[in-house]
This record gives structure tokens, sequence and C-alpha cells, in this order.
């Protein structure tokens, strides 16, 4: 049984308030969740920001608070709630490699954002990415679906091929449901 449940205005908010507290940023290095909109949530916190740097500082549950913010009161992990309830990306980044967890198909603007996020950041090694699709009878989630991309090639051949990935994916959990 999911944590709550979100009309799309309802969502709208958490979007909106999720931009004013966190705040967005074009910096890929800072960044904690792709909103559907594509934008990147900033996740450094005051004083990383104030003093110009460049990583993220914040840890992804800081997102219980817009979403608590918008009446839903958190019983599981609140990046869960982020993720599987409202579409969000969740993004992390090494400078070695780049993680990416969701519970659904990226739409356009995501993949734009994760696209430019590859080319700025240039990962290193690998690219993981998880899709999560929660059974209807608990609220534990189950792994659908998990990979490692290695950057052999370049950022845009590795982006293609999470794109071919998360396609082939979005295929198994419709069969699944």
């Amino acid at each position: 049984m999911p944590d709550c449940y979100f009309t799309e205005d309802e969502k709208k908010q958490v979007y909106a308030n999720s931009k004013k507290y966190f705040g967005t940023t074009q910096l890929c290095s800072a960044g904690g969740y792709i909103l559907p909109d594509g934008t990147l949530l900033d996740f450094r916190n005051d004083v990383a920001k104030t003093l110009g740097q460049r990583s993220r500082r914040l840890e992804h549950e800081e997102i219980r608070w817009p979403i608590m913010k918008a009446g839903c009161q958190i019983k599981s992990n609140p990046r869960n709630v982020a993720i599987e309830e409202l579409g969000l990306v969740r993004f992390h980044q090494t400078p070695s490699f780049m993680s990416l967890e969701m519970s659904e198909l990226p739409n356009p603007e995501q993949i734009k954002r994760i696209e430019e996020c590859l080319v700025q950041l240039e990962p290193k090694a690998e690219i993981f990415f998880d899709i999560y699709k929660r059974p209807y009878a608990d609220s534990s989630r189950k792994n659908v679906i998990g990979d490692t991309i290695s950057l052999q090639s370049n950022p845009r051949a590795a982006l293609r091929k999470l794109v071919r990935e998360l396609r082939r994916a979005r295929e198994d959990l419709e069969f699944i449901v």
C-alpha cells in the first residue's frame, strides 16, 4: 500500500515545493532528483552553495520535507515515495560512476536531462540503473531490472544503450502488471 495517493494537482504542488525548498541547478554534480519537467533539484546545502562547491551534500531522503508539506505522512523511505508515487528519477554520481533509480521509463524531458548530465559529468567507469515496481501485496520494493553499462564508448552511445534498456524494462513492467 503506497504511503500517499497524489492527484495531478497535488503532484504539481510537491514539484513546486521541491523547487522552492532545494532550488534548481544546471550543475549535474549537485543534483539529487530529476523532476518530470526535466528540472534537476539542487542537493547542495546552503554552506556548499555559498562557498560555490559543486557536489551534492544532502541525502536523498531529504525529499521528505516537500512531500510532507503536501500532507503526506511518510511511513517508508521518502525516496520510495518520490520515485514510485511522484515519478522522480533519483540521480547520484561520483567521479567514476553515475546511478539512476526510477519506477518507470523516464519521460523525454528527464531523458534530455540524463543525456546532459552524461555529457557534463563524463562518468569514467559505469552507469548503474535500477527500475523498481512495488508489489501490490506488500510495501517492500522489488527489483524488476537492474543493469550496469560500461563506458568504453562515448557518453551518447551509453545513453542510447541506457534508453534501449529502459524501454525494454518498461515492456517487462507492463507484462508483469
